[in-house]
């Protein structure tokens, strides 16, 4: 292998690791997202629990 073509590999290599590393950061965002409406939700009774199930309902609602 040319000392160019060990560069264009470095460089897809070094691409797709930051494409994984901005993967796995919406990942956890998401999760954090959920993971607070849970507890939210838990500790949440009398009127402000529907808003707290609606916000769920629009996290995961595909239709936008």
């Amino acid at each position: 292998m040319t000392h160019e073509g060990s560069l264009k590999l470095l460089d897809t290599q070094t691409a797709a690791l930051a494409g994984c590393a901005v993967l796995l950061t919406v990942v956890v965002v998401i999760a954090g997202k959920v993971i607070a409406l849970g507890i939210a939700l838990r500790r949440t009774r009398g009127p402000d629990r529907p808003e707290i199930i609606r916000a769920l309902r629009d996290l995961f609602d595909r239709r936008r």
